[in-house]
């Protein structure tokens, strides 16, 4: 191919062209139809024509002005006002149509990958660079405004799974693309958004079950906690399997267990020892104390005076007795808790049921 001279000044408005035909696909129109040789070609003959690397570094640089602008008019306006599961929708539709506005421009600047990229150790390649600036956007290294929508994107993500959590029908599909998001970006971006969205995740997981856990020590008996844990277990299991990246599901299984199973277990313990033994715990005596001591009687007369007279007298008892109740405890420790199998410890126990949990699926 004969070269030929293109001014800077005309090359780049030619190149300017090309970019207003790849952006009208972030403008909603994906179906715009262009072919890419004239453009290929205009880069080609700017960059060979001198021997100096000046027009080609002049091009790269326009390029990525023009991934920058495009997110700056285009992608941060629609995400704007954006909340919940609309925010995802709108987040999940931009990467999709930048994605594909980003590999025209590509195209038309395949050269420089070709050749100039190569001999500058320190470029990144055009599709590096053009995943490097969405990153950018979703980390919320910019400025105010982008943490602002990057923390709304987070949060949205999270409310999501939680509403499963309570049983909400979401759009898991949503949150699968959302997080895929996230690994994607993550390759070519120094901050790792997936890592640090699973590690707000885990905080969040840990604390609702811990809240859980709570409620259920002093509601259920202990067979049916048992069964919750491994209902959530399963639960959790499918959750991962569904839209989360496969490293986090043995940290999510893990959390959960921790705070269902490891952290109340003597609690758990206690509490099967009295139910053998026909008996309340020591926890669910003062839990109830502190219950009944905020809640006036005039709301419930017949209700809460038959639970507040129960309470008082067994208190009571407990308080003379109390040797005598913790003796009975003693000896309930090696009797049969669960399927006919004898413990002596809360944790042979729990390393039982630690062994049975790890076979959920």
């Amino acid at each position: 191919m004969m070269l030929k001279y293109i001014p800077l000044d005309e090359g780049m408005m030619i190149m300017e062209e090309a970019i207003g035909k790849a952006k009208r696909i972030m403008q909603g129109y994906p179906e715009t139809k262009f072919t890419c040789e004239e453009y290929q070609r205009c880069v080609y003959f700017m960059c060979t024509y001198h021997s100096s690397n000046e027009k080609s570094m002049q091009l790269y640089n326009q390029f990525k002005m023009s991934l920058e602008e495009s997110i700056n008019t285009m992608v941060l306006p629609s995400l704007m006002c954006q909340n919940d599961a609309y925010l995802l929708r709108q987040l999940v539709l931009m990467w999709s149509n930048y994605k594909l506005m980003a590999r025209w421009l590509c195209r038309f600047f395949q050269y420089l990958d070709r050749f100039f990229i190569p001999q500058q150790k320190f470029l990144l390649s055009l599709d590096e660079l053009s995943v490097s600036c969405f990153h950018d956007l979703v980390s919320g290294t910019c400025s105010f405004l982008v943490a602002a929508i990057s923390s709304l994107v987070l949060a949205a993500v999270l409310s999501l799974i939680n509403q499963e959590r309570e049983g909400l029908q979401i759009d898991c599909d949503l949150l699968k693309n959302v997080l895929h998001i996230f690994v994607e970006i993550d390759k070519y971006g120094n901050t790792k958004y997936y890592e640090d969205f699973e590690q707000v995740m885990l905080v969040n997981t840990s604390a609702y079950y811990s809240q859980l856990a709570s409620e259920w020590l002093l509601c259920d008996l202990t067979a049916d906690y048992i069964q919750k844990v491994f209902w959530c277990l399963s639960q959790e299991n499918r959750r991962a399997s569904h839209y989360l990246h496969p490293g986090t599901a043995e940290k999510l299984q893990q959390v959960v267990r921790n705070q269902l199973l490891e952290q109340p277990a003597n609690k758990l313990f206690e509490k099967k020892q009295a139910e053998n033994c026909g008996m309340m715990t020591d926890y669910q005596i003062n839990t109830l104390n502190r219950h009944y001591a905020r809640v006036p009687l005039y709301f419930c007369p017949v209700g809460l005076f038959l639970a507040d007279f129960w309470h008082r007298v067994f208190f009571q008892y407990t308080a003379e007795y109390g040797s005598f109740s913790q003796e009975i405890l003693s000896k309930c420790a090696g009797m049969t808790l669960e399927g006919g199998s004898s413990v002596s410890t809360a944790e042979e126990w729990l390393a039982a049921l630690m062994e049975s949990s790890t076979n959920i699926c």
